[in-house]
């Protein structure tokens, strides 16, 4: 706010931990995913039920390209070519984790590689995230985008031919009470017809003197 006799003396330092949080953020997201995976394609070998999702292709293109994403080298970027070499691992089940102080130590080691790694436009990490999530769950072209229109197409079909069932069914009642109703009318008269046989008398017959 206004000029000093003394030395002033200034320390500037990296606030990494907004970066590891963000990074964490990441992995957090990337893991519900998959428990969201292993949940909808599950299989319970006791009473043999499964996921919505269970043995459906579009699951497996999911899981199939974020293990790619998670798992490949991005070339083109400098030294940091893997999330392992920031400190991201992948477990046999899929999921990952974060080793905080691995990723710290190549951010103080590098941290415009760092950056470049994970922001360049065209082969960064977040980039090839992003493309991939619209490919996968984007509008109008999207793998799930396609399976929930040919969902939706298929349950407008079974609904239409429902209601086609539904009046066939329709006709079809009105048809058997119609035969029905003359079948009792045939009954009725026949029963009636009965009672009068069974009122009829013998004739005596006739004797001569």
């Amino acid at each position: 706010a206004a000029a000093s006799d003394s030395v002033v003396a200034i320390d500037v330092a990296t606030d990494q931990q907004p970066f590891v949080d963000a990074v964490q953020d990441f992995v957090d997201a990337y893991n519900a995913i998959r428990d969201d995976l292993g949940s909808l394609t599950s299989f319970n070998s006791e009473d043999l039920s499964t996921g919505l999702l269970f043995g459906a292709s579009e699951a497996l293109q999911v899981d199939v390209r974020l293990s790619r994403l998670a798992t490949d080298r991005y070339l083109g970027l400098g030294d940091i070519q893997s999330l392992q070499q920031v400190g991201l691992s992948v477990d046999d089940s899929g999921k990952m984790s974060l080793d905080t102080a691995e990723l710290k130590k190549a951010f103080a080691d590098d941290p415009a590689g760092v950056e470049e790694f994970f922001s360049n436009k065209e082969r960064g990490v977040a980039a090839k995230f992003s493309t991939a999530i619209d490919r996968l769950a984007g509008s109008e072209t999207s793998v799930l985008f396609n399976r929930s229109e040919s969902l939706q197409s298929t349950i407008a079909s079974n609904e239409q031919r429902i209601e086609q069932w539904d009046a066939r069914l329709a006709r079809e009642r009105d048809r058997l009470l119609l035969q029905f109703f003359h079948l009792e009318t045939i009954v009725s008269q026949l029963q009636q017809n009965l009672t009068a046989l069974d009122s009829l008398q013998p004739v005596a017959p006739l004797t001569s003197a």
